[in-house]
């Protein structure tokens, strides 16, 4: 049997550095019926740009938008599809997908977006 393990956090503080909000898992360990991840990076434009899953099942989606400038890259459950998720430049983001979401696409509010993902098998 192989496993997910994830982890999240996040903070919040003023611009004086008091801090207002905070969350942390200590991690959660899942184990998944059939082995299967891939990662890698893309370059998204104005165009749909699939998310490679190739054979699995994907269940958990990380992504982390690396463009330095304006640009957001948006997620939607498929080609035409409804929107998942937008993510500013430089945001990171950990995506539970709803069954039945298969084919994952991206878009980017403007050409030469970079993004890093990992997609694991449920």
């Amino acid at each position: 049997m192989a496993e997910t393990r994830t982890s999240v956090s996040l903070a919040y503080a003023d611009s004086d550095g008091v801090n207002r909000a905070g969350l942390a898992s200590a991690g959660a360990v899942t184990t998944v019926a059939t082995e299967g991840a891939v990662s890698g990076r893309l370059t998204v434009g104005t165009s749909v740009v699939s998310i490679p899953v190739g054979s699995l099942t994907p269940r958990l989606l990380a992504l982390v938008n690396r463009s330095t400038s304006s640009q957001t890259v948006t997620l939607y459950k498929a080609s035409g599809g409804a929107t998942l998720a937008t993510l500013l430049a430089g945001e990171p983001a950990l995506i539970p997908l709803p069954s039945g979401v298969t084919a994952p696409v991206v878009t980017a509010s403007a050409a030469g977006a970079l993004l890093d993902f990992a997609v694991c098998n449920t």
